[in-house]
């Protein structure tokens, strides 16, 4: 008889090869898994970074420009201007009843140093304080002196405008209302002027003018027994007054016109450490309504700047042979008044419940994006920790069973979570793309509804919504490559799937 030899097997060889991870084309898993979480890990920096530096700056000042515009409109008039000895820095006495008139403001300077023996100054980024003389930062000023007087106006409030169809005998009827005679209210003040003597009164005018330094500023009031339909004069009311260089003042209240000096041989743009530069006014253009003009050194002395500008190196020296304007601040046509337009009547009739809404939308801009950056760098942290998961299957690759099935599995997890995140961004771009698009239109249209406004190249908003642009379609490429992966990876799981089965299924075949 014949003794039947049991089958005999390696079974530690052959546990080994169903363990033994399987390479999938040129490149094996683990090494591909490895590359894409280092890709992971420097997109997800790179779009942090690149979200930190978006330009929302741009927008918030956009905003703040039409918001000003659009507060300059809603302000009421004067209807009468007096003064009052000005006592410096201070506001004169005005008399009861009327308010003193701001004429502008100092911008205050950031602080820095001065080269002693270049005679030049510096940001305090490129100050050596070994080296150089430091420049203390000193605050902004509001300023009421205008050649040794306060301006003081009476105001016609919104409660004493009369609408046209309640004007009656016993009331003054202006260009866009009546105003009660009991009150003893006059029509606003629609032109400025300066006359170097004193003025004749003209018969039927409705006039008056005061005298500041050596000229005498003359008020005039329009009502309808005094203009034609034709004289654009009716249409504007003064609103207020400001200071500007040569003349003008810029629609962006963070820039002035722009005026060139030079200084040792050193050519500068403005003060180089003052808050606003004079650059020029950019992309909103620029007011020229000169009334008067003055000394600007003067002028600061006058306002006790003195002690602020010693600290100043070169200043004195900077400003010494330049005039400064003062510039009537009219609302209404030639001044700031709505286009007669049907978007420029629904951008006027925003009350102050829209008008805060659209300004919360920009205020939160900003903490928006820096919870963007931080799930940025969120998934840069998740990059590093599945560097660190891959490095652990590789090492303990002889110890798993089945290492890459379940580093397939737990890769497929986490793709999804950045693939619903991808669709989630998107949604919550959509959302603030379209808040924020509802700012612009009214920023814009606010703009151009307002002023004499010219398209200039640069719009800063047009240049956020570029670098965001930017942003959104390299988020969307690089989903779009994880969906890819995602799909390489189930291919993975599904192989190896079946490659176990067939495996553990001839293992219990043999052991039976």
């Amino acid at each position: 008889s014949h003794s039947i030899e049991p089958l005999e097997y390696d079974s530690e060889s052959f546990l080994g090869n169903a363990r033994k991870p399987t390479k999938s084309g040129l490149v094996s898993f683990p090494i591909l898994n490895w590359a894409f979480f280092f890709s992971l890990f420097a997109v997800a920096i790179l779009i942090g970074i690149e979200i930190s530096a978006l330009n929302i700056r741009g927008f918030h000042k956009a905003f703040d420009v039409a918001e000003n515009l659009f507060s300059t409109t809603k302000m009421s008039p004067y209807y009468k201007i007096v003064t009052a000895e000005s006592t410096g820095l201070a506001a004169g006495d005005c008399p009861v009843g009327t308010h003193p008139i701001p004429v502008g403001d100092w911008a205050g300077t950031k602080a820095g140093c001065y080269d002693l023996d270049k005679k030049s100054l510096k940001a305090t980024s490129e100050c050596n304080p070994t080296f150089y003389y430091p420049v203390p930062a000193i605050n902004a000023t509001q300023l009421f002196n205008w050649k040794n007087k306060t301006l003081c106006g009476y105001k016609v409030y919104p409660h004493e405008q009369i609408s046209f169809d309640k004007c009656t005998n016993e009331t003054h009827r202006c260009q866009h209302f009546c105003v009660a005679k009991s009150r003893g209210k006059l029509c606003p003040i629609n032109d400025v002027i300066v006359e170097q003597s004193k003025p004749m009164k003209r018969p039927g005018s409705d006039e008056d003018w005061v005298q500041v330094g050596g000229v005498w500023l003359k008020f005039t009031r329009f009502n309808e027994s005094t203009i034609n339909d034709t004289n654009p004069l009716k249409l504007r009311d003064l609103v207020g007054f400001e200071v500007g260089p040569q003349g003008k003042r810029c629609v962006d209240s963070t820039r002035n016109p722009e005026v060139r000096r030079t200084l040792n041989g050193t050519k500068y743009h403005g003060y180089p450490l003052s808050n606003r530069r004079e650059i020029g006014c950019g992309w909103y253009g620029e007011f020229n309504i000169t009334v008067d003009s003055y000394n600007q050194q003067r002028f600061y002395k006058d306002n006790q700047m003195n002690p602020e500008l010693k600290d100043l190196p070169l200043y004195d020296d900077f400003i010494s042979n330049e005039t400064i304007s003062l510039i009537p601040v009219y609302k209404g046509v030639h001044g700031l008044a709505f286009l007669p337009e049907s978007r420029c009547e629904k951008v006027s009739k925003i009350d102050d419940k829209e008008n805060t809404e659209l300004k919360n939308i920009v205020e939160d801009v900003a903490s928006r994006m820096a919870w963007g950056e931080w799930v940025a760098y969120g998934f840069a942290t998740l990059a590093m920790v599945m560097i660190s998961i891959n490095a652990y299957y590789i090492m303990k690759a002889d110890t798993i069973r089945a290492p890459e099935l379940a580093q397939a599995r737990l890769v497929s997890k986490v793709l999804i979570g950045i693939i619903i995140s991808g669709l989630i961004f998107d949604i919550l771009v959509v959302i603030e793309w379209k808040n924020l698009g509802k700012v612009q239109t009214w920023v814009e249209d606010m703009i151009q509804c307002v002023t004499t406004f010219q398209l200039r190249s640069g719009n800063p908003i047009d240049e956020f919504w570029g670098e965001v642009k930017a942003v959104v379609a390299f988020v969307n490429l690089f989903i779009a490559v994880v969906v890819a992966y995602f799909v390489y990876v189930r291919r993975i799981i599904k192989r190896e799937t079946a490659v176990n089965k067939r495996s553990y299924s001839s293992y219990s075949d043999l052991s039976l």
